[in-house]
């Protein structure tokens, strides 16, 4: 359901945001492809950082070639190719530049992405950028909205029975 999805991604970037901001805006670990070669506990690094920071770039490239339509078709013949296997971020963005140079010989809409958006990507700056991603999907605010107006009215009730029995099935219908 879209509002789940609302929700759902609204978490994941504020998820972003305060891994971001505990480990420092400048800090290697929130790169998409950290330095992880001077030693130390590889598992320091670890945090949601490189998962949503990799979700942001599949959306801006999702958004560079004209939308899901023509990314949704990459997508498939990308598991296609990789399913089970590893694949580096070096592979991937081939595999990206490769499948959309083909498309693009035949689909002037693609053609005219490759030139413009895709051709503008820097994927240094992608991958190698500390803090948060340039690009990040839209995030509708309405359902986090009404969760939150919500959540007030349930915390303003306290513990008071009276107050707490307003509230009902009513309250989330149509969730």
């Amino acid at each position: 359901d879209a509002e789940e999805a609302t929700l759902q991604l609204a978490n994941r970037l504020k998820s972003l945001s305060e891994s971001i901001n505990q480990y420092g805006k400048d800090h290697n670990f929130t790169k998409l492809i950290p330095d992880l070669s001077g030693g130390g506990d590889p598992d320091d690094a670890f945090s949601t950082v490189p998962y949503i920071k990799g979700m942001a770039l599949f959306c801006l490239l999702e958004h560079s070639v004209g939308g899901e339509k023509h990314f949704q078709p990459f997508l498939k013949a990308y598991f296609e190719k990789f399913g089970g296997k590893t694949v580096t971020s070096f592979g991937m963005r081939d595999f990206f530049l490769e499948y959309f140079g083909k498309k693009a010989e035949s689909d002037p809409e693609v053609a005219a992405a490759m030139k413009g958006p895709v051709a503008a990507l820097d994927w240094d700056h992608l991958f190698y950028s500390t803090g948060m991603p340039d690009f990040l999907p839209p995030c509708d605010a309405a359902p986090l909205r009404e969760a939150q107006a919500l959540a007030e009215k349930w915390t303003a009730a306290g513990g008071d029975e009276a107050a707490l029995a307003v509230f009902g099935a009513k309250d989330v219908e149509g969730w």
